[in-house]
């Protein structure tokens, strides 16, 4: 049958066949090796996403579940927080209770058999080193990645873990010594006032505060006027004044307002004569008519007879005034008040007064700058501006009839005549008793409240002032102020003492 005319000879229609059998079986082979790689490698995909979710979930999220105290994430949290959460397990500690399976920690992890074995909790333990290195160089982001979630009691952290973001650090089992603690801020005394004894108040102030740190005091030199009225406002802890004659305000103060005398100053009559040189006399009579433009001239025979053999020329006599009010005005009219009837009828005291005759300068440079450029020119400054400044100054005629001329011993000496001091009221010196008393001098008082509300600072003030007592007066004469005499400072110690 083989020749009857089919077109394929039997023999090589058995080898075709063979090959074709051959081809489907291959290619049946090769793809139930891909089936099986395809399987293998999705078991190993789902167990690889559960062992990231794993790794991944945040601390806080599950804290019902713990692993040795520590909050175990949920799926999808950053790999930094579960690095932090593994490397916060002591070396030395055991897990508290087991691991939950996978899939209960991450449920869209793939399929995973529930059956699967966890990994040995000693694992855990033993990637902490590496853990440690890993997380200090991503704890920034995966903070910063990390959501907000309210923490709910978190459990305590090893003492050597200081950067876990889930609670704070416990204390040190051996914590350093507590830091000393700060000395109390010091206490701020103001005051404000008089002028005049500024230079000797800022010295003193600086060197108590050497004594006592723990106490500051802060001076404005406004003028007299000025402090009272900032002491009666409660503006300031104590004022300044060179002028007793504020009684009247003063003296419905509550709590009463003591007058503590600080140190003593003098006014002095300065000049321009060309051609004199030494110093000039004067009487309270010749004082008295040259500021009432009575005296107009230098060679009046009321100068001259004081002043024998000085030639003194026919000179016009320009009078030369402080055009503010001021301590030094009124110390200067409250002597001619006392020495001229017709003065203290038609012009008298006060820190500011209608000047019969004269121009006004401002301050004691102002009046000493004018006298320099006008010849013939009389005014009157403090002592120890006119000291400073090298100025000609007359000697005056005392109570006692005796020509005396300004020094720290003569006003002093004004003062030595002063039996009791009044603690409510300031008191004048001028024109005192006594050989060498200087007549034109006068006491400036700092003012400090009887009683106050601040216990701290009221006994920091009169510790000041039992200093100032004593010690200050010892500086006062260096800088150009005459000191309290003995006898007025054992007064003055017992006015402190009312201070509380």
């Amino acid at each position: 049958m083989a020749g009857s005319g089919s077109p394929f000879p039997s023999q090589p229609h058995q080898e075709f066949l063979t090959i074709r059998i051959s081809k489907l079986t291959l290619l049946n082979g090769l793809l139930a090796v891909m089936v099986v790689i395809a399987l293998v490698a999705l078991g190993f995909r789902g167990r690889a996403k559960s062992q990231t979710a794993l790794a991944s979930a945040p601390v806080a999220s599950h804290p019902q579940v713990t692993v040795a105290g520590v909050p175990q994430p949920p799926p999808g949290g950053p790999r930094g927080a579960r690095a932090e959460a593994i490397a916060a397990l002591p070396v030395e500690s055991e897990p508290s209770e087991p691991l939950p399976p996978v899939e209960s920690q991450a449920p869209n992890a793939g399929a995973v058999d529930s059956a699967a074995p966890r990994p040995p909790e000693v694992t855990l333990v033993e990637l902490r080193p590496r853990q440690i290195i890993y997380r200090e160089s991503i704890v920034t982001d995966s903070a910063a990645a990390q959501p907000e979630v309210k923490q709910e009691d978190p459990p305590s952290q090893p003492a050597d873990q200081p950067n876990q973001p889930a609670a704070p650090t416990p204390p040190a089992p051996n914590p350093p010594p507590a830091r000393p603690a700060t000395p109390a801020a010091p206490t701020m005394l103001n005051g404000a006032g008089a002028t005049y004894p500024y230079p000797l108040y800022a010295k003193w102030f600086d060197d108590y505060h050497k004594v006592n740190p723990q106490v500051e005091i802060n001076y404005q030199s406004v003028g007299s006027s000025a402090g009272v009225n900032a002491l009666l406002r409660d503006r300031v802890d104590f004022g300044a004044t060179d002028v007793p004659t504020f009684d009247e305000q003063l003296s419905h103060s509550r709590p009463p307002i003591l007058y503590i005398p600080a140190v003593l100053g003098a006014i002095v009559p300065i000049y321009n004569i060309p051609g004199v040189s030494h110093e000039l006399r004067f009487t309270p009579e010749v004082l008295g008519g040259i500021f009432m433009g009575r005296i107009v001239s230098w060679s009046d025979p009321a100068i001259a007879n004081v002043n024998p053999g000085a030639d003194l020329p026919n000179l016009s006599i320009a009078v030369i005034h402080r055009s503010e009010g001021n301590a030094a005005t009124f110390v200067f009219t409250d002597y001619l008040s006392k020495v001229s009837a017709d003065w203290k009828e038609k012009v008298g005291e006060g820190t500011a007064v209608n000047w019969p005759v004269g121009l006004g300068a401002k301050g004691d440079e102002g009046v000493a700058g004018m006298i320099r450029q006008t010849p013939g020119a009389i005014g009157y400054v403090d002592l120890l501006y006119a000291e400073q400044n090298h100025l000609h100054l007359g000697s005056v005629r005392n109570a006692a009839g005796n020509f005396v001329k300004a020094s720290l011993h003569n006003v002093a000496e004004a003062a030595a005549s002063v039996t009791e001091l009044p603690p409510n009221t300031g008191i004048s010196i001028t024109n005192a008793p006594g050989r060498d008393a200087y007549p034109i001098a006068s006491f400036t008082w700092l003012l400090v409240r009887k009683n106050s509300n601040d216990p701290v600072k009221v006994q920091d003030l009169a510790a000041f002032l039992d200093w100032m007592i004593e010690a200050g007066q010892l500086q006062a004469e260096n800088l150009g102020y005459a000191p309290i005499p003995r006898k007025l400072a054992v007064q003055v110690r017992k006015m402190i003492a009312q201070i509380r």
